[in-house]
């Protein structure tokens, strides 16, 4: 199997965005078996770089031969919860950062929503118009969905009532952070912290949360499996973490499986011959086109002055909306998904029987059409810079095929003796 990666990171502050190509997202997790570790989005953990938290588990005790990968990935989330942890001040920053950037989002849907009513009534507001219900709407459209998730694993004792009694500073702050405009009363602030406590309570991913891909060979596993994971950071002095996909090989049913993670559109484009965007534009055309249509017909209907003939008009009207609704439906759940995955599986047939060079390669060439595609269109280039390449294998390990380094290897053979007591002069990495 092969791990890709390109080097991009932003880094947010105030109102812009900076970009450095430096980043390393790939690691080796364990020294006893072959298993890889790549993450995304965010790089750090409670403000400790996610690549020092790595190589210290790789030298720690829980370290060692594991039965399969999900001990692996346990032992790892548990390092982090034990040996790393974090303080009170960092956990409460947490929740005020993540919980700000929610409300703030709120407040940007809140402000759109008063500019469109003011903009339609520019002499006074309309009648019934109620600001307080406006803001209450506003939250709803977040808060009674959080209601309704799953409790995230392990956050089962912690009630939002105690959440918020512990936090109610840091949520505190972030309210004043991206409500200070508008004058909130008790219960209104008594809503934003039940919100900013159900971010962490629920099992959703804050916007700040990094992707975890855990990927090799465990015990005495023959095929290679990958485990995907968002993880959230200690809160309330526990470990937020979710597995949200995994995906194991096999002789039958799945020989072969190309896994773009973070940002996908182009490798989803290349797999499956269309991305998301195109494919809600086609929806949204194939929608447009039929109610065009069938309003054109029924429109052109012989015209008569009676009650039936109203009726029968909107009956119609009512069963050309079945219809749409009925055909784009079946077009993207079925139509589309028989499109998408017969192209995907030409492909995959072919990675099926590629060797490791060839595999690299072509890992390498779907992070790099992305990174194209970025630095040639409007878009940041959120995508690019070196892009590192590793194969893992039952019988190689985990093996660099490229990877960058911060320094020339050739002007530092002290480095590679005092790591691995000989001198490497092309290079080698840990």
């Amino acid at each position: 199997m092969t791990l890709a990666a390109d080097s991009a990171m932003t880094l947010s502050g105030g109102t812009s965005d900076k970009i450095y190509n430096s980043a390393d997202k790939i690691f080796e997790l364990s020294s006893h078996d072959p298993i890889g570790i790549m993450i995304y989005n965010s790089l750090d953990f409670m403000g400790v770089p996610l690549d020092v938290a790595i190589k210290q588990f790789r030298d720690s005790s829980k370290c060692k031969h594991f039965v399969s990968l999900e001990t692996a990935a346990t032992a790892f989330f548990d390092f982090l919860k034990e040996d790393i942890n974090a303080p009170q001040e960092a956990q409460a920053l947490r929740v005020r950062v993540q919980a700000a950037i929610l409300f703030t989002h709120l407040k940007r849907r809140f402000d759109e929503k008063f500019e469109k009513i003011f903009l339609q009534n520019p002499k006074s507001p309309p009648a019934g118009f109620s600001l307080h219900q406006l803001f209450v709407e506003s939250i709803n459209i977040f808060l009674i969905p959080f209601r309704n998730r799953a409790v995230s694993p392990g956050f089962e004792d912690v009630s939002a009532e105690s959440f918020v009694e512990t936090y109610m500073a840091a949520l505190d702050r972030a309210i004043a952070d991206s409500w200070e405009e508008l004058p909130l009363d008790e219960n209104d602030k008594g809503m934003l912290r039940e919100l900013g406590a159900l971010l962490f309570l629920r099992d959703i991913s804050t916007p700040g949360h990094t992707g975890v891909v855990i990927a090799g060979y465990a015990g005495k596993d023959i095929f290679p499996s990958v485990l995907q994971y968002e993880l959230d950071g200690i809160i309330a002095d526990k470990l937020k973490h979710r597995k949200s996909q995994t995906f194991s090989i096999d002789r039958v049913d799945r020989t072969a499986e190309i896994i773009p993670f973070a940002q996908h559109d182009m490798a989803d484009r290349f797999l499956f011959g269309i991305d998301p965007d195109v494919e809600t534009d086609i929806s949204t055309y194939l929608e447009n086109t039929l109610r065009q249509t069938g309003t054109s017909i029924i429109g052109d209907l012989p015209v008569r002055r009676s009650a039936k003939s109203r009726l029968e008009k909107k009956n119609l009207t009512d069963k050309l909306e079945q219809a749409i609704a009925f055909a784009v439906k079946e077009f993207r759940e079925s139509g589309l998904k028989d499109i998408k995955e017969n192209n995907k599986r030409l492909i995959q047939e072919m990675v099926s029987f590629m060797p490791k060079q060839e595999l690299s390669s072509f890992a390498e060439s779907l992070i790099n059409i992305t990174s194209i595609k970025r630095k040639v269109s409007a878009e940041q280039e959120t995508v690019g810079g070196p892009i590192d390449v590793a194969v893992i294998s039952r019988s190689d390990g985990f093996v660099w095929v490229k990877r960058k380094h911060y320094f020339e290897a050739g002007l530092n053979p002290r480095f590679f003796f005092r790591k691995y007591g000989m001198l490497v002069p092309n290079g080698a990495g840990s």
